[in-house]
């Protein structure tokens, strides 16, 4: 997926925070700043409260902790040939996920042959997190659509 040239998205306070703690070292400070950026989106900080945002931040925190990987990482050469996927795909985006994911979802469900794309209302990043029924829903008639599916 084409990353911006700019997080301009992202609101500058946020943006800056992250680095901040990033370079501090700090990683609590830096999962709670990723919490706002990818469970409330383009809202202000604590859309997404309670048991959602402290399953995001206890599994969230782990990766952030991870030693990095060795080595080179692939060169991100799958995007442009989107249009080549001929399986059925399904595509689920939140509605307040930030617009250059959102663009980048709508952009993938119109050159692949066989992608539709859903837009969730009122989620963000993570919409099989924050409406696990509509999610579900969505999954389960999309399943049933195929040959041989069934409806879980």
């Amino acid at each position: 997926m084409p990353v911006p040239d700019d997080w301009s998205e992202v609101p500058e306070c946020l943006g800056g925070e992250m680095q901040e703690a990033r370079e501090a070292g700090d990683l609590d400070r830096l999962n709670e700043l990723e919490a706002q950026l990818w469970l409330d989106g383009a809202n202000p900080p604590g859309r997404v409260q309670g048991p959602l945002r402290d399953l995001f931040l206890a599994m969230n925190g782990p990766v952030l902790r991870a030693a990095p990987e060795e080595g080179t990482p692939p060169e991100r050469t799958a995007y442009p040939r989107l249009p080549e996927l001929t399986v059925p795909t399904l595509l689920v985006v939140g509605s307040l996920e930030l617009p250059h994911l959102r663009a980048a979802s709508e952009h993938a469900a119109r050159v692949m042959p066989r992608a539709e794309l859903h837009v969730v209302p009122d989620t963000a990043h993570l919409p099989a997190l924050e409406r696990p029924g509509a999610f579900g829903d969505l999954l389960g008639r999309f399943l049933a659509s195929l040959p041989g599916g069934s409806e879980a």
